[in-house]
């Protein structure tokens, strides 16, 4: 047969693919008229169609093409090579596919490698085929992601349709399940990637319908995981109705047909087989196949014929991971049994919530495993295979899922538990004990009473009550039966109030365009009492749980949530005063009347980012607080009790934390929980335990989220939380264009902590977790990083000398925050000051001098020490941060807080080198958020984020409006540096996921 029978064939084929099946007999009349065979080559091809659909495998007519080997069409694209489209020479043809040929090219204007994917010039002119194409590229070019192919440009040229995209010099998943199956780890970190892909396709309203081996690349130098081949996808029915926000994807994607079938038969969902309408739960499942794949080495749904397997995703059951391999964590099988529901309302509904999953099983076996290495060698009677399965973390799946601490197993407990769980045990074990009665008796003894009454909180439940990843605050029922929080993104939140057995959810204050700050339940569970932010003020409202009017209590501001004595009578709360330098722990009755001050502190003994919140005990005779005293590890914050009849204070703890936020008692007196951070945790706050009276303190979670406060039932035996987990990762984008944006890493954690380029065009970067952040130096592409701290306490906020030669930065390394220097490679290692808090780092434009953050006495203030050491030199007495030394040496830009203003905030400053009074405010928040000179000086850049999104704005310093400068569609931006000429935008960016967290079975 010809070639150009074949494309008779094919464009006969296409043209009645398009139309409904009632309508086709009556067009092949037309278009095979006088060719009875032609008419039957066709109809062969399309009963095959009708089978197992269009683009199951490949389509009929490509697996003939290909059988013919020395066809035209590959003699075609073969011809090309050498020649030039546009501005692309095709130097090698890398593959051929249903959509066209993929070619390797080089870019004569930018001098790059790129991937050129070409079509036919002879299917240009199928319409069908060529809007797929032209689908494709509209579809991918929408999409910015790193873990999705980029596109260069979408093109024609001397009648030929192409695209070009990035080199991925990698292998397919497909080539890499070829050599052996991924291990779990790597099956997570693959699989973790995609998930993070197809969320940003779906937050476009974009479903892939593809997900397979085959369309996953795993690029070679770093393992990043790209996504290709969006052929497949079209816009979610949202998406169709909204046009207007998405016209350019919009007017490319095609409408597929119900009844039509689109997709690789082993990866298709239920409702994608049987022809039905698809969501992005469809690539939900498709995720869940390609996981289950490539960790049992072997598809979950198997069949002879493509209607074989087709038939196996509709009504059979795939075998347990543990069928092929024994390692499986039973998390895993849960998250792989959840994507699989053949019912499409019943797997995760959002790819988001199995991204979650993902990763929490992620740092739950990165934990299992540096906690197996640093463990000391198994006693006797206990093997290495029984530490490795004792279970390690706290879980955050969706459904409830027992776990616990992970203590470290002695012989003896090992043989106890098997006794408990083995009845036969017991028989065992009196032989042994009586073995070895007169050697080890009594420690033995001791052991199983040990095991007996067992640490408090060694085993608990956790259950996410949210999924929307934008919870900010919660609060649980005294009789746990309602959970009350925040919904909505900033500005238009609302207070929504859930009823934990249903599901259900109430609005119970509707937005008014302000946030809230704080919730609580009262005592007798009828009332939620809320803050609100109103024109710069912080009072308290009530409400009835079921929603009414709502009744303000405090009418002053009122810093955190109020906790109330056991009889309901009273309650406490906590005032800041910045603007006096003290905070105030207030008594009021608990309609908010008869307000007094209890005790009144310093606000040198308190991080001001937080006010730690107080609780009164179950006894009613002490106020938990916290704050700042000289005793404990690095004169940190520690617990303090104060009798309530006299004011006598007591510290209950020695240890030292940087931050506590908020305190809970427990029901019986006997501790409380607390929401802290230390040194080792870093800036995210975990939950404690502190016993009373004695003190000691231990984790109830140890993991790397972010608990954003506490709040008990009153029996105590469940707590709600906000679990917070930040991402970020370092991007470089010339010129600040978002489109061209690139990921250079991805550890998840990069940059959290400071970045900066060096004047030879490297980068300087922090990267760690738990309080151990270390300084990297990297190539402008993410290549050759090193290691420049190794572990040396942690460190932040590099700044590097105008000679690229030295880098000033913050280090704990030799106990508080101090200011080091060390040479570029890391070597050299010297402190500049010896204060008690110093840090955030800035070098003059002659390298003479390093400006810097004191925390010395009771408010941050600007002080500058000379590059070579010395006295440091204050230039400020008002409270100020975060100074930048202005190109021209002459300038400072700082935050600053006007301590006159109520409620004081902190705002843009410029000030003068040499110190003084501010010479300009302007209105931009400056206390944890990035900023920095221009390059000309001429302006402040500074972070600004709406609706979930940051982007770079310019103040000009001469009191002009400010100006975005970058137009980003998704993520934040938590650092940056912009300020050398010549080199792109590099940005720490990524993304915090919050929501509400039910921890039970805390006994």
């Amino acid at each position: 047969m010809t070639p150009e029978r074949w494309r008779k064939i094919d464009e006969i084929l296409q043209a009645a693919l398009d139309l409904a099946p009632e309508h086709r007999s009556v067009f092949l009349d037309k278009a095979c008229a006088g060719d009875a065979a032609l008419r039957s080559e066709v109809e062969a091809f399309i009963d095959s169609h009708d089978q197992a659909g269009s683009f199951i495998e490949s389509p009929a007519v490509e697996a003939t093409a290909r059988a013919m080997a020395d066809s035209e069409s590959e003699s075609a694209a073969k011809s090309l090579i050498g020649k030039s489209l546009s501005h692309y020479r095709l130097i090698e043809l890398l593959g051929v596919g249903g959509m066209g040929q993929v070619y390797l090219a080089r870019d004569g204007k930018l001098g790059r490698k790129v991937a050129l994917k070409v079509l036919p010039t002879y299917f240009t002119t199928e319409t069908n085929r060529l809007r797929r194409f032209q689908q494709e590229a509209a579809t991918t070019s929408a999409l910015n992601h790193p873990n999705i192919v980029t596109i260069y440009e979408v093109a024609e040229a001397g009648g030929v349709q192409f695209i070009a995209t990035e080199l991925i010099e990698g292998e397919t998943l497909r080539h890499r399940l070829r050599q052996a199956r991924l291990t779990v780890p790597e099956a997570l970190e693959v699989t973790t990637q995609v998930a993070a892909a197809l969320e940003a396709a779906h937050e476009a309203r974009i479903v892939h319908r593809d997900i397979k081996p085959e369309n996953i690349m795993i690029r070679r130098r770093d393992r990043i995981v790209k996504v290709l081949d969006f052929g497949l996808a079209k816009l979610t029915d949202d998406a169709v109705s909204q046009s207007a926000v998405f016209e350019t994807p919009t007017r490319a994607l095609i409408k597929t047909d119900a009844g039509m079938v689109m997709g690789t038969a082993h990866y298709m969902s239920p409702e994608q087989a049987r022809g039905l309408p698809v969501d992005t739960r469809t690539d939900v499942w498709s995720l869940g196949v390609v996981l289950y794949e490539v960790v049992a080495g072997a598809r979950p749904f198997r069949g002879e014929t493509n209607s074989d397997v087709l038939v196996s995703i509709l009504e059979k059951e795939p075998p347990p991971l543990s069928h092929y391999a024994a390692d499986v964590p039973a998390e895993l099988q849960w998250i792989v049994n959840k994507t699989l529901r053949k019912n499409k309302d019943e797997r995760y509904q959002t790819i988001r919530e199995l991204l979650t999953d993902l990763r929490t099983l992620m740092r739950q076996l990165e934990f299992a495993a540096h906690a197996e290495t640093s463990r000391p060698p198994p006693e006797v009677g206990v093997t290495a295979k029984s530490y490795a399965s004792a279970p390690q973390t706290a879980s955050a799946l969706g459904d409830s899922t027992s776990i616990a601490s992970a203590p470290t197993v002695s012989s003896a407990e090992y043989i106890v538990r098997q006794i408990k769980s083995h009845k036969l045990g017991v028989t065992i074990f009196v032989a042994i004990l009586c073995a070895g009665l007169i050697g080890g008796g009594y420690a033995l003894y001791k052991l199983i009473d040990r095991s007996k009454n067992g640490a408090p909180f060694s085993k608990i439940k956790v259950a996410k009550l949210t999924t929307s990843g934008r919870a900010s605050q919660a609060a649980i029922s005294p009789d746990g039966k309602y959970v009350v929080h925040v919904t909505g993104e900033p500005g238009r939140q609302s207070l929504s109030l859930r009823h934990i057995d249903t599901g259900s959810d109430k609005e119970i204050v509707a937005s008014n365009g302000s946030n809230f700050s704080w919730i609580t339940f009262s005592p007798n569970g009828s009332y939620v009492l809320y803050c609100r932010v109103e024109s710069g003020s912080y009072p308290f409202y009530q409400v009835p749980v079921l929603g009414g009017t709502p009744k303000k209590v405090i009418a002053d501001d009122a810093d955190t949530p109020p906790t109330f004595s056991p009889d309901g009578k009273r309650m406490a709360f906590v005032r800041g005063q910045p603007q006096k330098g003290e905070v105030l722990l207030m008594i009021a009755n608990a309609d908010g009347s008869g307000e007094q001050t209890f005790a009144s502190y310093k606000l040198s003994k308190f991080n001001t980012t937080v006010w730690p919140a107080p609780s009164w005990s179950p006894d009613g005779e002490t106020i938990a607080f916290a704050h700042r005293t000289p005793e404990g590890d690095g004169k940190g914050t520690n617990v303090v009790t104060i009798r309530v009849k006299d004011g006598v204070e007591k510290q209950i703890t020695s240890r030292g934390w940087s931050l506590i936020a908020v305190l809970a008692w427990l029901a019986d007196g006997s501790g409380l929980i607390m929401t802290a951070a230390d040194a080792e945790s870093g800036p995210s706050r975990q939950i404690w335990h502190v016993s009373y009276p004695g003190g000691e303190a231990r984790r109830v979670t140890n993991d790397t989220n972010n608990y954003l406060g506490v709040n008990l039932t009153a029996d105590s035996s469940a707590l709600v939380a906000v679990q917070s987990e930040q991402t970020s990762n370092l991007w470089t984008a010339p010129d600040g264009d978002a489109a061209r944006a690139t990921q250079i890493t991805s550890t998840r954690n990069e940059g959290l902590a400071g970045l900066a380029w060096t004047p030879d065009g490297r980068i300087v970067y922090t990267a760690g977790l738990r309080g151990r952040a270390n300084l990297f130096l990297m190539n402008a592409d993410g290549s050759g990083q090193k290691n420049l701290t190794n572990d040396a306490g942690s460190s932040s906020g590099p700044s590097v000398t105008p000679d690229g030669r030295q880098i000033v930065f913050s280090s704990s390394r030799a106990g508080p925050y101090n200011i080091w220097i060390m040479d570029i490679d890391g070597g050299n290692p010297r402190k500049l000051t010896s204060g008690s808090r110093d840090i955030n780092p800035n070098c003059s434009p002659d390298g003479q001098w390093v400006f810097y953050t004191s925390t010395e006495t009771d408010k941050q203030r600007l002080t500058k020490v000379s590059i070579q050491g010395g006295n440091p030199i204050q230039l400020t007495d008002y409270p100020s941060a975060r100074p930048l030394i202005s190109p021209d040496g002459k300038q400072l830009a700082c935050g600053y807080v006007n301590e006159q203003e109520r409620p004081p905030r902190w705002r843009l400053a410029i000030v003068p080198a040499e110190g003084g009074p501010p010479i300009k405010v302007f209105d931009v928040i400056a206390f944890d958020s990035p900023f920095q000179w221009a390059a000309d000086g001429r302006s402040v850049l500074y972070n600004k984020t709406n609706n979930g999104v940051t982007n770079i704005w310019s103040q000009p310093v001469d009191g002009g409006p400010p100006k975005q400068l970058t137009d980003f569609k998704s993520d934040l931006i938590f650092r940056f540096d912009w300020s050398r000429l010549g080199k792109p935008l590099i940005m720490a960016r990524g993304n915090i996921s919050s929501d509400v967290v039910l921890i039970s079975d805390l006994r």
